[in-house]
């Protein structure tokens, strides 16, 4: 019976006082209260008093039996309801929320190893002790008859020194250094030191002895079976004596042991003190583990009388039992306090502040309101060993119970299967979004059942209620929602082809070197030393593209090559500088040295060139000295650059030397005295005519070869010389130019180089494998022009007019260049997001929509990259620079304009343009786009796929 509802059936009925004394108290006024009523709330008393003064005492007066209180005739309907409205809310209190049952420590074995929560093992562990301040359980590990301790952190397991026969229940004393426990085979209470981790026997036979019921002092005294015990005081303890089925207090400075409470005859009796009676022993020598539970305010205790199949409540001030909850029927029926049915009562807890006991019943946790004894099973269905929420979850048998973290959650020894499992009474309240529960989601024994943000470097993926870590090598804040937010962490980037967080390449020990430049890891990209462009360099650990400079012998914001005759020796974009004058030097050149004295010149070593004197000569660009001419031969004037200049002195005539022989100082000149006959001037005509000469006499005018020529007066064939626009030595065949080429009036041209390609065209070397065969005179590209004649490479229009599209031989012609238009009479670059293809004057063009240009003058746009789009508006000059990607998960042809072609990509769903999720595990989606997942089985049997699938495979054992 509900201990409330006997109270108040008996509160009803005036007797067993006189009515004498009733009338008395009616006629003072005083309130009506049965003696056994005066803890009772208020409102108990009211109604005791309402009934009094109604009804009156006596004869007349009779006890309304609790089956009947509802049916009493003689009560006001207004009575009837309030007793009613009081039953129903009293029996109604229970801890709300969900139960999580998860294994704290015990891999299952029947053994005895310390360790971590999945290699400790036990052997049949029983009483449980908390302390939440230390972070410690300690457990009574009977089979075994060892001490442990358990880390309520870790689930981390040590054995405490000592070995018992079987230690059964144990409670922390206040002091908090120090324990006592109940030995039931050895029939003695032992104090165990924590702090220097040694036992005594307390109470009880040293160190064994045989059962027996005697009070008194440390070893006289004498128990028969102790099984549990509690701490009551600070000096004082409370034992289940199961043997004699009898409650003993026990001084636990002293040792000195009373009984308080059951007469000793196995049976089943409320009342005070030794008058009471309960079956601790029943049937006799069963394995009897009895737990017992003190309130925090130590008013009373709650025990498990598991012979009645009761739970039983021991005042601690008057030691008056009374019962809290049980009808002493087997069964597992949950319901009021008088209906409620219990199989095989063990362990007992107070939590939730007092107002619930935790009882291990067999394979299921029960709690008991305190305040009205209603019964509701929280925890196990049916025997097993499987975590879970509330009866999903089971056990085999449970003995021991504990309350931690501030009676929040609750610690059990699983007697049969070896291991300690923990509850956390989780709410069932719904979080805000982005929140979660982590009592719920990742239950352990130190969670919070606060709504929170999951922590940095995870985020709450919307599929699942718990947080998820985010991948390797990747962070994110506290608070993400979602997989997008974790981002490659610090010397990490994101490899899209693998789809991983991969390690930056390391910066090298000492920098990049000459000519290189380091770039820094990005978010999509691997940083490294990378090489400056053809004519630019950078010195040793440069870091940045901008740290590129030109090289020497370049120069401009091109870094365009120093033109022949001039150098550049210094890093940078500065001027080149040009030769001394009459030097000239190759193109690229990086130092005066390389600025050498032009043909008929010399003095390079001193830095001035100076023309060759007369009777000298110097043919080549070289530092050498001037040449003299052969003996008798002279040059007519300074700075000759050709031995052919050197001519027959005064008084002597004919070919200065030998070219046949090219022997350099034999000469051909004759004294004019020793010439015989008469020296007549040949003319010229159409016919150009030359006088021959040699060592024997002179000859009649004889032409020249074709396309020769030779002054009138001409004696010699060497005499003739080629055409304008022809060469060939003197008196020797002579061949054309090339076609647009010219040779320079009014000189003898003998080499291929004296061909000169005429104004607006330049020359082209023609070569057979290595050896150069030739030259050819082409057409000025568009955007050049060539104003002289010459062997020289076509230049650009001027700086107001970049850009011919036309060869040409000066800049009327020159237009604006592709990638270029005119402002205001200049020719200007393309804005980003702009283009032109050709050259004109027309205006640049805005980039249509999919394309993009992130340079300056473009002459096209770029697609958009696969997987991204771009929808910028078209008439910005700048608005568009770059395209942007889609979300993830997602992809688009390349060219795209828009968000909304992004789709899904395989093996995720989701509408175009948004965040696509992945296909749950056992669907799949093989085709790209906004289409749903499929399920495996709709292809066929024995399928599966892990999510983000776009195939299902066979499960495992089936191929």
């Amino acid at each position: 019976m509900d201990q409330h509802n006997e109270r108040t059936a008996h509160a009803w009925a005036c007797c067993p006082r006189s009515e004498r004394a009733c009338s008395r108290q009616r006629s003072i006024g005083q309130d009506f209260v049965h003696e056994s009523d005066r803890h009772l709330p208020p409102r108990h008393h009211m109604l005791s008093r309402r009934h009094s003064d109604r009804a009156g005492c006596g004869a007349g007066t009779r006890h309304i039996p609790e089956r009947n209180l509802f049916r009493a005739k003689h009560i006001r309907q207004s009575h009837k309801l309030l007793i009613v409205l009081f039953f129903l809310t009293s029996s109604m209190v229970t801890v709300g929320g969900t139960w999580q049952v998860a294994t704290l420590t015990g891999n299952g074995n029947s053994a005895n190893s310390d360790g971590g929560a999945t290699s400790a093992s036990f052997n049949g562990p029983r009483g449980i002790a908390i302390s939440s301040t230390a972070g410690y359980a300690y457990v009574c590990d009977s089979g075994n008859g060892k001490l442990r301790r358990v880390s309520l952190g870790t689930g981390s397991v040590s054995t405490l020194p000592g070995s018992f026969a079987k230690p059964t229940d144990i409670a922390l004393l206040d002091s908090g250094d120090a324990a006592v426990f109940t030995d039931q085979n050895s029939h003695n209470i032992i104090l165990y030191s924590l702090t220097n981790q040694t036992s005594s026997v307390l109470a009880g036979p040293s160190p064994v002895g045989t059962p027996a019921h005697v009070d008194g002092a440390g070893t006289n005294a004498r128990f028969s079976s102790p099984s549990g015990i509690a701490v009551i005081s600070t000096s004082g303890a409370l034992v289940v004596d199961a043997g004699n089925n009898r409650i003993r207090h026990l001084n636990t400075s002293s040792g000195l042991v009373s009984t308080v409470a059951g007469n000793g005859v196995a049976g089943y009796a409320d009342g005070p003190g030794l008058s009471a009676q309960f079956s601790f022993n029943s049937p006799p020598n069963a394995a009897m583990s009895v737990g017992v539970a003190i309130d925090s305010a130590r008013t009373f205790a709650v025990i498990a009388d598991n012979g009645n199949l009761r739970v039983r409540k021991v005042d601690l001030a008057t030691w008056q039992t009374s019962t809290l909850a049980g009808s002493g029927q087997p069964g597992l029926d949950d319901g009021p306090s008088n209906l409620a049915k219990f199989s095989q009562l063990k362990g007992v807890s107070l939590a939730a502040g007092d107002s619930v006991v935790i009882v291990a019943d067999g394979s299921r946790i029960r709690s008991i309101d305190v305040q009205t004894g209603h019964v509701t099973t929280i925890a196990g269905d049916g025997t097993g060993y499987s975590d879970g929420s509330g009866t999903s979850a089971t056990f085999r048998t449970v003995y021991g119970v504990g309350t931690a973290l501030n009676d929040t959650a609750i610690v059990v020894s699983d007697n049969e299967d070896h291991r300690l499992r923990v509850l956390r009474n989780c709410s069932d309240a719904a979080c805000s979004s982005g929140q979660y529960r982590p009592c719920a989601a990742n239950f352990s024994l130190g969670g919070d059942d606060q709504c929170q943000e999951c922590a940095a470097n995870s985020y709450l993926d919307s599929s699942s209620s718990s947080c998820v870590a985010c991948p390797s090598n990747s962070v994110s804040s506290q608070g993400s929602t979602n997989l997008s937010a974790c981002a490659c962490a610090s010397g990490f980037y994101l490899d899209l082809v693998a789809a991983s967080c991969v390690s930056c390449t390391a910066y090298p020990a000492g920098g990049c070197s000459a000519g290189q430049y380091w770039v820094a890891c990005g978010a999509q990209a691997d940083g490294g030393c990378l090489s400056c462009p053809a004519g630019v360099t950078s010195v040793a650990g440069s870091n940045g593209s901008a740290s590129c400079s030109c090289a020497p012998g370049f120069t401009g914001s091109q870094c365009t090559s120093c033109a022949a005759g001039t150098y550049k020796s210094t890093v940078g974009s500065g001027a080149c500088t040009a030769c001394p004058a009459n030097s000239t030097s190759d193109a690229n050149s990086t130092d005066v040295s390389d600025c050498l004295c032009a043909a008929g010149l010399y003095g390079a070593a001193t830095g001035t060139c100076i023309p060759c004197p007369v009777g000298t000569y110097k043919n080549g660009t070289h530092g050498g000295e001037c040449r003299a001419c052969p003996d008798k031969t002279v040059t007519l004037a300074e700075g000759s650059t050709a031995k052919e200049s050197c001519v027959c002195q005064a008084d002597y005539f004919g070919l200065a030397f030998l070219r046949d022989t090219g022997v350099h100082n034999v000469s051909n000149c004759y004294n004019v005295s020793v010439a015989n006959g008469t020296n007549t001037i040949c003319e010229t005509s159409q016919e150009v005519l030359f006088r021959f000469d040699n060592d024997t006499g002179f000859k009649e005018c004889t032409p020249c070869p074709p396309l020769s020529v030779s002054a009138a007066g001409s004696f010699s064939r060497l005499d003739c010389t080629c055409q304008q626009g022809f060469l060939g030595a003197p008196g020797q065949q002579c061949t054309q130019c090339p076609a647009n080429a010219n040779t320079t009036a009014g000189t003898v041209a003998t080499k291929p180089e004296q061909c000169l390609c005429n104004p607006g065209f330049y020359d082209v070397n023609v070569t057979t494998n290595v050896s150069v065969t030739g030259f050819l005179c082409l057409p000025c590209p568009s955007g050049t022009v060539k104003e002289l004649a010459g062997r020289g490479e076509c230049t650009g229009c001027k700086a107001l007019d970049p850009l011919s599209n036309s060869s040409g031989t000066g800049g009327d012609d020159c237009k604006c260049l592709a990638g270029t238009e005119p402002v205001q009479g200049v020719c200007t670059l393309c804005q980003p997001g702009f283009f032109k293809a050709g050259p004109g004057d027309d205006n640049c063009t805005a980039c249509p929509v999919g394309q993009y240009q992130p340079s300056s003058g473009a002459r096209t746009c770029l697609s958009c990259p696969a997987n991204s789009y771009n929808n910028l508006p078209a008439n910005g000059r700048s608005q568009c620079y770059a395209c942007r990607p889609c979300p993830p998960n997602s992809e688009a042809p390349r060219g795209s304009g828009l968000r909304s072609q992004c789709a899904c990509s395989k093996g995720y769903t989701g509408r175009a343009g948004e965040v696509c999720s992945a296909c749950p595990a056992g669907k799949y989606k093989p085709v790209l786009g906004d289409s749903d997942c499929l399920d495996c089985s709709s292809v066929g049997d024995n399928l599966w796929s892990d999510p983000g699938a776009s195939i299902c495979g066979c499960n495992a054992g089936y191929e």
